[in-house]
């Protein structure tokens, strides 16, 4: 689901921030993050600009020297989430959610896999593969269906995922797991990480900057 690689954000009147840096933003252009830093908070000490978002640590970054504090708002749940979402009955059940790419670990996804199996006898794993890759994705992604295809334990889902389907997969676990590359995937946010703690599921994710400073202390990341 594309849906998964948005960054939730939500407000009243104006325009809002999403829960990010400057250069988790515009990614690795150094002159436009320097130009965001210097035009965002001036812009919000005109009042052109009035700052919510779901991440303290974002809201503080933005809004230092401002004079202004902002509104810190609740992780909204994921588009096409309705009604609650009870836990799965049974063993555990480990999501590897959101699109196949190298900077979120899709490398890691055999692995994660035969660990859980391994240390998990009862467990079960919903493992989201996009149909729509290209070069060492697709063999990882062939990889995955060839390698898990008779295992009744592993569930491969190879299509499209509707907002509906998507916020289904994610309420269908107990925990998501989130291999990211530190390295790669820089200080952008996570949508699949906001999604899943907006539907009460716990994630199980590398340290990424972004996530250890925005989660700092919770019990479910």
């Amino acid at each position: 689901g594309g849906q998964a690689d948005q960054s939730p954000g939500g407000g009243g009147g104006g325009r809002c921030l999403a829960g990010r840096s400057a250069d988790g933003i515009v990614g690795h252009d150094k002159w436009r993050a320097r130009f965001l830093t210097r035009i965002v908070p001036s812009l919000i000490r005109s009042g052109r600009i009035y700052p919510v978002s779901d991440s303290r640590a974002a809201l503080t970054d933005w809004t230092i020297g401002t004079g202004m504090t902002g509104t810190l708002i609740a992780i909204p749940p994921p588009l096409g989430s309705s009604g609650t979402h009870p836990r799965p009955t049974g063993g555990l059940v480990v999501g590897l959610v959101g699109r196949l790419r190298i900077e979120k670990g899709a490398r890691a996804y055999d692995l994660i896999i035969r660990e859980t199996l391994r240390i998990d006898e009862t467990a079960t794993i919903k493992v989201q593969v996009s149909d729509e890759v290209e070069g060492e994705l697709t063999e990882i992604a062939e990889r995955l269906q060839r390698n898990w295809a008779g295992e009744p334990r592993v569930e491969i889902l190879t299509s499209h995922l509707m907002p509906d389907a998507y916020a289904n997969l994610i309420g269908s676990t107990d925990v998501v797991v989130l291999p990211y590359e530190p390295s790669t995937y820089g200080s952008g946010t996570s949508g699949v990480l906001h999604d899943t703690l907006a539907l009460g599921r716990v994630v199980l994710a590398t340290r990424i900057a972004w996530a250890t400073e925005t989660f700092a202390g919770r019990d479910d990341v």
